[in-house]
């Protein structure tokens, strides 16, 4: 097999991952604007860091979340829809700060699964990142393959 069929196969099938995980969560951000609404607290806040000898730091803001649903108390962990993570550690903690400890919040639940849970109807900052990255692998691999 030729050898830019094996590089540029699976930088098209990356490319196809990253953009159908963009996909889902624009459709799953438009989906929760129909979803409804509860009054929560904010349980646990903090910023993670993520190190890599390979790559620089990388910082997500990590918060949990106490609701209640008929009566049946949950808990949430998601802030929106894909990955609130940030190179940036003073974004990272904007959010962090956000939602501080003890914070009243208004959490989003679906209705057919009440365990579904946002704090925010939206795609994460991330899902632009999965846009732009799906379409530059899918450019190298064609790109790969034409060589």
């Amino acid at each position: 097999m030729p050898i830019n069929i094996i590089i540029g196969l699976p930088f098209i099938l990356l490319g196809i991952l990253f953009l159908f995980l963009a996909k889902r969560n624009a459709k799953r951000a438009e989906e929760s604007l129909a979803w409804l609404s509860t009054r929560g607290v904010i349980t646990s806040s903090m910023l993670a860091s993520f190190d890599s000898d390979d790559s620089p730091t990388t910082y997500q803001p990590k918060v949990e979340y106490e609701y209640t649903v008929a009566n049946q108390p949950y808990t949430g962990k998601r802030i929106a829809f894909g990955i609130a993570g940030s190179g940036s550690e003073a974004a990272a903690r904007k959010v962090v700060l956000q939602y501080a400890i003890g914070s009243a919040v208004e959490v989003f639940y679906n209705p057919a699964k009440p365990s579904d849970a946002v704090l925010e109807r939206s795609a994460a900052t991330s899902n632009k990142v999965f846009w732009i990255m799906g379409g530059v692998f899918i450019v190298a691999g064609l790109l790969t393959l034409l060589i």
